[in-house]
Protein backbone atom coordinates (compact mmCIF):
# COMPACT_ATOMS: atom_id res chain seq x y z
CA UNK A 1 0.00 0.00 0.00
CA UNK A 2 2.62 1.88 1.01
CA UNK A 3 4.17 1.76 -3.24
CA UNK A 4 0.38 3.13 -4.23
CA UNK A 5 0.48 5.61 -1.73
CA UNK A 6 3.39 7.12 -3.57
CA UNK A 7 2.14 7.36 -6.45
CA UNK A 8 -1.38 8.62 -5.84
CA UNK A 9 0.35 11.58 -3.90
CA UNK A 10 2.78 11.87 -6.93
CA UNK A 11 -0.44 12.01 -9.44
CA UNK A 12 -1.85 14.19 -7.14
CA UNK A 13 0.60 16.91 -6.81
CA UNK A 14 2.74 16.95 -10.32
CA UNK A 15 1.65 19.58 -12.64
CA UNK A 16 0.67 17.86 -15.84
CA UNK A 17 -2.15 18.13 -17.75
CA UNK A 18 -5.56 16.50 -17.18
CA UNK A 19 -5.63 13.67 -19.79
CA UNK A 20 -2.01 12.82 -18.10
CA UNK A 21 -3.18 12.41 -15.10
CA UNK A 22 -6.12 10.24 -16.60
CA UNK A 23 -3.64 7.97 -18.25
CA UNK A 24 -1.25 7.48 -14.61
CA UNK A 25 -4.77 6.88 -12.77
CA UNK A 26 -5.30 4.24 -15.00
CA UNK A 27 -2.00 2.92 -14.96
CA UNK A 28 -2.06 3.24 -11.01
CA UNK A 29 -5.15 0.80 -11.17
CA UNK A 30 -4.07 -1.52 -13.85
CA UNK A 31 -0.87 -2.42 -11.13
CA UNK A 32 -3.40 -2.68 -8.55
CA UNK A 33 -5.13 -5.37 -10.22
CA UNK A 34 -2.57 -7.24 -11.51
CA UNK A 35 -1.16 -7.30 -8.42
CA UNK A 36 -4.58 -8.42 -6.40
CA UNK A 37 -5.51 -5.67 -4.94
CA UNK A 38 -9.40 -4.53 -4.74
CA UNK A 39 -9.81 -1.69 -7.04
CA UNK A 40 -12.02 -0.29 -4.08
CA UNK A 41 -9.46 -0.33 -1.85
CA UNK A 42 -7.34 1.99 -3.81
CA UNK A 43 -9.98 4.03 -4.35
CA UNK A 44 -10.45 4.40 -0.85
CA UNK A 45 -7.02 5.15 -0.22
CA UNK A 46 -6.85 8.50 -3.01
CA UNK A 47 -10.06 10.03 -1.27
CA UNK A 48 -8.35 9.64 2.29
CA UNK A 49 -5.12 11.19 0.68
CA UNK A 50 -7.44 14.04 -0.14
CA UNK A 51 -9.34 14.16 3.00
CA UNK A 52 -5.75 14.87 4.65
CA UNK A 53 -4.65 17.52 2.69
CA UNK A 54 -3.07 16.15 -0.74
CA UNK A 55 -4.83 18.79 -3.55
CA UNK A 56 -4.99 18.00 -7.20
CA UNK A 57 -3.01 20.31 -8.96
CA UNK A 58 -5.08 20.99 -11.90
CA UNK A 59 -2.22 23.28 -13.66
CA UNK A 60 0.01 23.26 -16.93
CA UNK A 61 3.40 22.82 -16.35
CA UNK A 62 4.98 26.13 -16.60
CA UNK A 63 7.90 26.72 -18.70
CA UNK A 64 10.67 28.61 -17.09
CA UNK A 65 13.86 30.26 -18.69
CA UNK A 66 17.34 29.95 -16.78
CA UNK A 67 20.12 32.59 -17.05
CA UNK A 68 22.84 31.90 -15.72
CA UNK A 69 24.71 34.83 -13.67
CA UNK A 70 27.99 34.97 -12.46
CA UNK A 71 28.87 35.07 -8.62
CA UNK A 72 30.52 37.82 -7.38
CA UNK A 73 29.07 38.71 -3.85
CA UNK A 74 25.81 39.77 -2.22
CA UNK A 75 24.94 42.33 -5.01
CA UNK A 76 24.23 40.04 -7.27
CA UNK A 77 22.28 38.21 -4.46
CA UNK A 78 19.99 40.73 -4.35
CA UNK A 79 19.75 41.40 -7.99
CA UNK A 80 18.69 37.97 -8.70
CA UNK A 81 15.82 38.02 -5.73
CA UNK A 82 13.99 40.66 -7.72
CA UNK A 83 13.33 37.57 -10.60
CA UNK A 84 11.67 35.60 -7.88
CA UNK A 85 8.56 36.02 -8.97
CA UNK A 86 8.88 35.87 -12.73
CA UNK A 87 9.17 32.91 -14.85
CA UNK A 88 13.25 33.44 -15.00
CA UNK A 89 15.21 30.83 -12.98
CA UNK A 90 18.39 32.00 -12.03
CA UNK A 91 21.58 29.83 -11.85
CA UNK A 92 24.78 30.30 -9.91
CA UNK A 93 28.27 29.97 -11.63
CA UNK A 94 31.66 31.04 -11.22
CA UNK A 95 34.83 31.75 -12.99
CA UNK A 96 37.27 29.41 -11.57
CA UNK A 97 35.51 25.94 -13.12
CA UNK A 98 36.29 22.42 -12.54
CA UNK A 99 36.38 21.94 -16.52
CA UNK A 100 39.03 24.62 -16.67
CA UNK A 101 41.65 22.86 -13.59
CA UNK A 102 41.09 19.92 -15.10
CA UNK A 103 42.04 21.04 -18.93
CA UNK A 104 45.30 20.36 -19.75
CA UNK A 105 47.86 23.50 -19.72
CA UNK A 106 50.81 24.17 -22.07
CA UNK A 107 53.95 23.12 -21.07
CA UNK A 108 56.16 25.79 -20.05
CA UNK A 109 59.70 25.09 -20.88
CA UNK A 110 62.00 26.59 -18.92
CA UNK A 111 65.28 28.29 -20.13
CA UNK A 112 68.58 26.57 -20.10
CA UNK A 113 69.97 30.07 -18.04
CA UNK A 114 67.49 29.43 -15.78
CA UNK A 115 68.00 25.28 -14.70
CA UNK A 116 69.97 24.14 -12.22
CA UNK A 117 72.67 22.38 -12.43
CA UNK A 118 74.72 20.55 -9.40
CA UNK A 119 78.55 20.03 -9.79
CA UNK A 120 79.52 17.48 -7.60
CA UNK A 121 82.70 17.02 -5.64
CA UNK A 122 84.71 13.94 -5.75
CA UNK A 123 87.19 14.02 -3.01
CA UNK A 124 90.32 12.59 -4.33
CA UNK A 125 91.80 9.86 -1.66
CA UNK A 126 95.72 9.17 -1.20
CA UNK A 127 95.31 6.32 -3.02
CA UNK A 128 94.02 8.05 -5.92
CA UNK A 129 97.52 9.80 -6.41
CA UNK A 130 99.54 7.00 -5.65
CA UNK A 131 97.86 4.85 -8.28
CA UNK A 132 99.17 7.71 -10.79
CA UNK A 133 102.91 6.84 -9.55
Amino acid sequence: MAAFRFHIIRLMTLPIPQKDKEAEWTTILGIAKNNGFPRNNIERLKENLIKKGHQLTDKEPTKSKWIPFTYFGPEVRRITNLFKSTNVKIAFRTINRIQQQLAKQPHKKTPVASTKSYVIHVKRHMWDSRVGQ
